[in-house]
Formats: structure tokens, sequence, C-alpha cells
């Protein structure tokens, strides 16, 4: 009879450690980007919805690049990329590339028909990624989720969702790492 109790202990004990492993890693859409450990951003080619070919190495050593990951059908997204043209128009020109990257899975020919649908004019490049590679090697989960690449190449912030609550501080980010 101890035997099978001990073993049920067992039971628990370990189930209890892999929920704890398992909750602490899952992403959370918190109200504040998360700073990272300082971690080399993947060296990925974007293609943008005209075709033009740019990899985020091309950027290392002069730019703060702002990855936003959007799909169509996702309001929040939408809602975000009206910030994002407002920090494109605010910082253009001062070392900040914001790159918005479809995660629908369709060309630049399908993208350009549903931009005019958009509540907005985007000016910032837009990048297609037919084969989710750039999903994938972002490890996206959900849109809208914005990484933030310093100079150097490292991905220093990641945020998952958006509220318009965390502009003062998505700002207060780009500016420090501009700065740097």
């Amino acid at each position: 009879m101890l035997t099978g109790s001990m073993n049920l202990n067992r039971v628990c004990i370990t189930l209890f450690a892999l929920t704890v492993f398992i909750v602490s890693g899952c992403s959370t859409t918190g109200k504040t980007p998360v700073e990272l450990q300082y971690q080399a951003a993947p060296d990925v080619v974007f293609v943008t919805i005209d075709g033009e070919k740019t990899k985020l190495s091309d950027y290392r050593g002069s730019s703060v690049v702002l990855i936003n990951f959007w799909g169509l059908r996702c309001q929040a997204c939408i809602e975000e990329m009206h910030f994002l043209e407002r920090l494109h128009n605010e910082y253009n020109g001062t070392g900040l590339v914001i790159l918005g990257v479809n995660t629908d899975g369709v060309d630049g020919t399908l993208l350009k028909k549903f931009l005019p649908q958009l509540p907005l004019k985007v000016s910032y490049p837009l990048i297609v990624d037919h084969d989710f590679s750039l999903v994938d090697a972002f490890e996206m989960v959900a849109a809208p989720l914005t990484i933030t690449v310093a100079k150097d190449g490292t991905v220093r912030y990641h945020h998952e969702g958006y509220e318009p609550e965390i502009e003062p501080e998505t700002i207060q980010i780009i500016e420090k790492l501009l700065a740097e």
C-alpha cells in the first residue's frame, strides 16, 4: 500500500512540476512590452508587396527595426497600424525602420487588392510572408506581434496584442534604442 501512495505522490509532483513549466513558458498579452535577453535576431529576408528584397542584417549598425506581424481580419492589428503609421511619420529618417509583415499567407498582388479596404493608408514597408517563413523564424503565436530589434541586431522587446496604453512605453523604448 505504501508503494502505491509513493507512486501517486511522484505522479502528483511530476504533474505539478510539468504544469509550472508549461504555464511559465506561455506567452502573454501583457500591457507592456517584454524586454528579452539580448538574442540575435534571425537574419531573414523580407519581401515587400512590390517584390523588393531586404535582409534584416542590412539594417544592423544603423537602424532600430520594429517588425509588426499583422493580419487583414485582425481588428487589433488594424488599430495598431494607425499607431505604427504615426511612428513612421514622426521617426522616419531618424534610424527607425518599421516593417509590417502580413500573416495572411497571400502574395503581394492579392495583398495590394485588399489594402484599399483598410481604414488607413500605410506608408511604411509592407512585407508578404506567403510561406510563413517569417512567422516561423520569429516564433509568432498570435497577431499582432511586435518585435523590436536594436541596432546591434539583437531582439530587445517582444509584445503580443495591442492596447493604446502601451504607446508611450513603446515610444520610450524606441527613443532609448535609437540613442544607443
